[in-house]
């Protein structure tokens, strides 16, 4: 009767683990390895293994009674060592939005700085959907109005002429989103500081009135008293405010103490301004006394 042990190549041998006592016979490298129940691919048999003679043994003559098996089992492959993917699967990629981003993000922007603003000024209404409409009105009243937002989604407005030193709100309703906004503004008085400044040293009858932070584009007429109480309209003074709210304007009158009074034509306010004025023969005198707010 023959004896089988398990056997395969040594390439195999690490992947299996051989039972306590049992023998295994490596193909290649005719060795012969023993299991004890928890070392991978057993431990190795010291001793090396004779090749089998190459003139058989005289045959043995068993009884007639016993077969000899004359084909050898097939020969146990270990199983081999399972590999482990070392590439990641593939980022999954969620579907885009459905939702036009101009619903997230329509917005009112302005250039205004500063929670007062001087006018003129512009509010820009942006990132709104393209060709679509929008209404705005002041807060607590019915003046609403329609506006058409540009290819881009903007709409960008000029505000002017608005009473100065007042509060205003306004209510923002863009039709194709449902989205409402709200914003407050101060519009900011003007200081309107006047100012005398002689042409010479000599002789200040020649000398010029400076105009600093008015409004843009403003007029300014005049008004002369030389008692501060019976002022005689002297007309407008030639020259427009320009875009930094500066004007200045040459001036002459005759020697006296005079009150020079300013009204401006948008804001319709007033001021005074005190100013001596000397001739040629007097003195160096410079002039102007200083400025006040009627």
């Amino acid at each position: 009767m023959s004896l089988q042990i398990k056997r395969g190549l040594e390439k195999y041998r690490s992947t299996y683990i051989p039972a306590e006592g049992e023998l295994v016979y490596i193909t290649d490298t005719k060795k012969l390895y023993v299991g004890d129940g928890y070392t991978a691919g057993g431990i190795l048999i010291t001793g090396t293994l004779q090749p089998p003679p190459t003139t058989a043994p005289p045959a043995t003559t068993l009884p007639p009674t016993t077969s000899i098996a004359t084909t050898a089992p097939p020969v146990t492959t270990l199983p081999p060592t399972t590999s482990i993917a070392t590439t990641a699967p593939p980022v999954t990629t969620l579907p885009p939005t459905t939702t036009p981003p101009w619903i997230q993000i329509e917005r009112i922007v302005s250039n205004i700085t500063d929670p007062k603003v001087r006018q003129p000024f512009q509010i820009e209404f942006s990132y709104g959907k393209p060709n679509s409409t929008f209404t705005w009105s002041e807060s607590g009243k019915n003046n609403e109005k329609t506006e058409t937002l540009d290819s881009s989604g903007s709409k960008v407005l000029d505000f002017s002429g608005i009473n100065i030193a007042d509060t205003y709100s306004y209510d923002v309703y863009f039709t194709a989103s449902g989205h409402r906004e709200t914003f407050t503004l101060t519009i900011q008085d003007y200081d309107e500081k006047v100012d005398f400044s002689p042409v010479t040293n000599y002789d200040n009858q020649l000398f010029n009135f400076i105009f600093t932070d008015c409004e843009p584009g403003s007029k300014v007429s005049l008004e002369r008293s030389s008692d501060a109480v019976d002022y005689s309209f002297y007309g407008n003074l030639q020259g427009t405010v320009d875009d930094s709210g500066n004007l200045t304007v040459p001036y002459s009158d005759i020697a006296g103490y005079w009150y020079y009074r300013f009204t401006f034509n948008t804001t319709n306010h007033t001021k005074d301004l005190p100013v001596q004025i000397y001739s040629y023969s007097d003195s160096t005198g410079t002039g102007g006394d200083g400025g006040g707010d009627s």
